[in-house]
């Protein structure tokens, strides 16, 4: 019964606790943190009473604690270490710059497939060094053959791909009053708010990514328009009085046996004008639910997507991500600039991740292009 009891209280402060620390980030008021400091508290004094029920009930069954402990002390150790040397720095003032604990990185890594709009549904590699690897280029062909007859020879092609690792960097502030409180706090703050930062920018660069010598990562869009007479772009005349539903199959069709575990990428604009298509006069989509999904195909809502309705942009794609590869180094580096936000009594975080990406296999995506 007080098991449970301290559940519900656990519960109920982890949420208090998250209300406060974003109420005191947003404020940096003096009352601000120390309410958040009083709550901090009492949590962990729940946790640690819930923490030594579970011990003795092991104990009575005359089992061990989890392997994973023994990792979890590792991990708090080291993210204690770190956040003690950053907020050493700031207090004197000083620049701190190092690679963040292996849990961190591996933190902010994971974070890239909850944030990510397409970084979460691609295909993820997480890498050491260089990593090429083959794919599907020309298929075999088999034939009938009269008897006796000889069999027409076909040397199916592979194509290789080859991800290195070319430096994606963000920068993120927090007040100094959170990153001198209770370490766990700033670390979930640090893992958080880089891993969306890296997801949000890491979306763009899979769409439109240039591989050029200051941006590696190639996009999809940066593929398909660099393929002879670009089979893969269907160019219509979309603007927003012209673009209709038979242009929007036209591109679900071409993509043929990859509409499997496809998905058709856009921008909200562009989703809103189609939820309004009429066949007979009739809506297609209901009305009464936003436009999720379309021939079986889910709808990703994507900012980085080209706008509906200016000459030459491209508003759809219907792509099936698992065909895009994306490579991630596990050192992620991270810097403290004490100096930058002084004025508003914030530091910066500057984190750099190795990571390059590039799509596999070009039937895979098919996208629509603005023509009027």
């Amino acid at each position: 019964m007080k098991k449970e009891m301290l559940l519900k209280m656990q519960e109920q402060l982890e949420k208090k606790v998250q209300e406060a620390f974003a109420k005191f980030m947003e404020t940096a008021k003096t009352e601000d943190v120390e309410a958040y400091n009083n709550l901090s508290e009492q949590l962990g004094k729940v946790s640690e009473q819930l923490a030594a029920i579970e011990a003795a009930e092991l104990k009575a069954k005359g089992q061990k604690p989890a392997e994973t402990e023994e990792k979890n002390q590792k991990y708090k150790k080291e993210t204690r270490e770190w956040a003690k040397k950053v907020q050493e720095a700031i207090a004197v003032g000083s620049t701190y710059s190092s690679l963040v604990p292996t849990e961190i990185a591996t933190g902010i890594i994971e974070k890239l497939n909850d944030y990510g709009r397409l970084a979460g549904r691609v295909t993820r590699h997480n890498l050491t060094g260089n990593y090429v690897f083959t794919v599907e280029g020309t298929e075999a062909s088999v034939n009938y053959v009269a008897e006796a007859g000889s069999v027409s020879e076909t040397t199916p092609a592979l194509t290789p791909i080859n991800l290195g690792a070319y430096s994606l960097a963000g920068l993120t502030k927090i007040s100094k009053e959170a990153a001198n409180d209770p370490a766990v706090d700033f670390i979930d703050w640090v893992i958080n708010a880089l891993g969306k930062a890296f997801a949000k920018k890491l979306d763009g660069e899979i769409l439109s990514g240039t591989g050029s010598a200051n941006d590696h990562i190639t996009g999809i869009l940066t593929a398909l328009a660099a393929e002879s007479d670009t089979p893969h772009i269907i160019t219509d005349s979309t603007a927003l009085g012209n673009f209709t539903w038979a242009n929007l199959k036209k591109v679900l069709a071409k993509l043929g046996e990859y509409r499997n575990g496809g998905v058709i990428i856009m921008a909200q604009a562009t989703a809103d004008y189609i939820h309004e298509f009429k066949d007979d006069g009739k809506y297609i989509f209901d009305q009464n639910q936003p436009l999720k999904n379309i021939w079986g195909m889910d709808v990703v809502i994507c900012s980085q997507m080209p706008a509906m309705g200016t000459d030459g942009n491209i508003p759809v794609l219907a792509a099936n991500l698992a065909y895009y590869h994306v490579g991630v180094r596990q050192d992620v580096d991270a810097q403290i600039l004490t100096e930058k936000y002084a004025d508003t009594r914030q530091i910066g975080i500057v984190a750099d991740m190795r990571v390059d990406g590039k799509p596999a296999l070009l039937d895979a995506f098919v996208a629509l292009k603005t023509d009027f």
